[in-house]
C-alpha cells in the first residue's frame, strides 16, 4: 500500500487551495453490486448469517470482525438448520487475496465452528449481554480491538441498547483478547474506523450531538497518541477548524463539534492513494434507507466534501421480492481494491422488512475519476 502523506504536511497545501477556490471533487463513475460475502470459509466455520465486516489491517493481511453471527448448516433444499449463535466472530484475509467472495479464514474453536474473540466476564449474563466488535488496530507486537457493550432489551433487530464501549488487547491479531478495565461507561469513543498518521491514531464514530430527540447525527473524531491508547484520559476530540484551517482539539467529548453531518450508524475512513485523499463512507438513515454516501478530504479531520456528481450518494438496488428497511454498516475495504485502479471496494449490511430475514454483508465496487478542473 502506498504511504500516506503526514497530515501536518497537508494542512498548508489544503488551506492555500481553500483561500483561492474550493478544490474540485473526485467523481463517482459507476457502482457494481456483487453478491453476499458468504463463501467456503463461512461454510467450513458453520456461519450462516452475520453482520459487521469491519476491517483491521494487520501483519500479513486484514482482520474482518463481525457482530451477531448465526451458526448452523444447510439442509439439502438450502434451508438453514440453526445450531447456535455468537455475538462476535472474526476472520482473517491474507494479503493479496482480492477474489470475491473473499476466502475468509475464520477463527474457530476445537469443534471447527466459528469462535468469539471476545468473551463475557463471569458476572455478565449470556442471555442479556452482547459484545459487538468495532474498529481495531495493530501497534507493534500488540493488537487492539474496541467493542460495544450491548444489553438485550427484547426480541427482534431493535431489541437492544448500547451501555458502553470497551477496549481489548492481544499478543496476536486473532487473540485471545483480554478486555481492559476502563472508567465507568468505558472508553470515550466507540470507533468504527481508525486512521494511523504519524504518532497519532484518528478514531471516527457517529454521534447524536443534538440529542436523541432531533433527527440529526454527526461525525465525531478523536485522536490519541498510539502509545497512550490504553489511557482514556489521553483522548482528544475535534473541536472545529481555525481561521487557517488547522484543527482544534478539546479535552472532553462534550466539547467536541461534528466534523460532518448526516453520519449515521457507522463511519468508515481510509486513505486512498489513487485519488490522493481520505475517503469517508457512510450508510443510510430512515429518510433514505438504501443510500450510501462517499465524501473526501485531504486531512483526516476534514473538511469533508461529497464526491461528485451531486452529493456523493448512490442507491443500493432492492432485492427481488424483498423490501429493504435499512442499509447499514458500510465499510471501506482497501485490501480488496484493485491495485493501480481508481476503485473503492465496500461491504454493507441490509436489514429487510420481512421478519427474521437474516442476511450477510454484500459487496459493491465503486469506480472513481480524478476531479474535473
Amino acid at each position: 500500500m502506498a504511504a500516506m502523506p503526514h497530515a501536518s504536511l497537508l494542512v498548508p497545501l489544503f488551506c492555500a487551495a481553500c483561500s483561492v477556490a474550493p478544490e474540485p471533487s473526485p467523481q463517482i463513475t459507476a457502482a457494481t453490486f456483487l453478491p453476499e460475502i458468504a463463501g467456503e470459509g463461512a461454510r467450513e466455520a458453520q456461519v450462516l448469517y452475520q453482520d459487521g465486516a469491519l476491517p483491521t489491517p494487520v501483519a500479513g493481511g486484514t482482520l474482518w470482525t463481525f457482530g451477531d453471527t448465526f451458526l448452523g448448516t444447510r439442509r439439502a433444499d438450502g434451508a438453514p438448520a440453526y445450531t447456535g449463535n455468537r455475538s462476535n466472530t472474526m476472520a482473517f484475509l491474507p494479503e493479496g487475496a482480492r477474489e470475491l467472495p473473499p476466502r475468509l479464514q475464520y477463527l474457530r474453536g476445537g469443534d471447527g465452528v466459528a469462535a468469539a474473540p471476545l468473551a463475557l466476564l463471569a458476572d455478565e449474563d449470556v442471555e442479556k449481554r452482547r459484545l459487538w466488535p468495532l474498529a481495531g488496530v495493530q501497534l507493534g507486537a500488540r493488537s487492539y480491538l474496541y467493542y460495544g457493550l450491548i444489553d438485550v432489551t427484547g426480541p427482534g433487530p431493535w431489541g437492544f441498547r448500547a451501555v458502553g464501549t470497551g477496549l481489548a488487547t492481544a499478543a496476536q491479531p486473532c487473540g485471545p483478547y483480554q478486555r481492559l478495565v476502563g472508567p465507568p461507561g468505558g472508553w470515550p469513543i466507540d470507533p468504527t474506523s481508525i486512521v494511523a498518521d504519524g504518532p497519532w491514531l484518528y478514531l471516527f464514530a457517529p454521534r447524536r450531538f443534538w440529542g436523541e430527540q432531533e433527527f440529526r447525527s454527526g461525525l465525531l473524531i478523536a485522536r490519541v497518541a498510539a502509545e497512550a491508547i490504553e489511557q482514556p484520559a489521553a483522548y482528544e476530540f475535534f473541536g472545529g477548524l481555525g481561521a487557517e484551517g488547522a484543527p482544534r482539539w478539546v479535552a472532553t467529548v462534550e466539547a467536541a463539534v461534528p466534523a460532518a453531518e448526516e453520519v449515521w450508524g457507522q463511519a468508515s475512513v481510509v486513505w486512498h492513494p489513487e485519488v490522493s485523499c481520505h475517503v469517508l463512507a457512510t450508510s443510510s438513515h430512515f429518510g433514505r434507507p438504501r443510500g450510501i454516501q462517499l465524501r473526501w478530504s485531504a486531512a483526516p479531520w476534514g473538511p469533508w466534501q461529497p464526491f461528485g456528481p451531486g452529493d456523493g450518494w448512490f442507491e443500493v438496488p432492492e432485492r427481488a421480492g424483498e423490501r429493504t428497511q435499512l442499509v447499514y454498516c458500510t465499510m471501506l475495504h482497501p485490501e480488496l481494491d484493485l491495485p493501480g485502479e481508481r476503485v473503492v471496494t465496500l461491504t454493507f449490511c441490509r436489514l429487510l422488512e420481512r421478519a427474521w430475514a437474516f442476511t450477510n454483508p454484500e459487496v459493491v465496487r465503486v469506480g472513481l475519476a480524478a476531479p474535473e478542473r
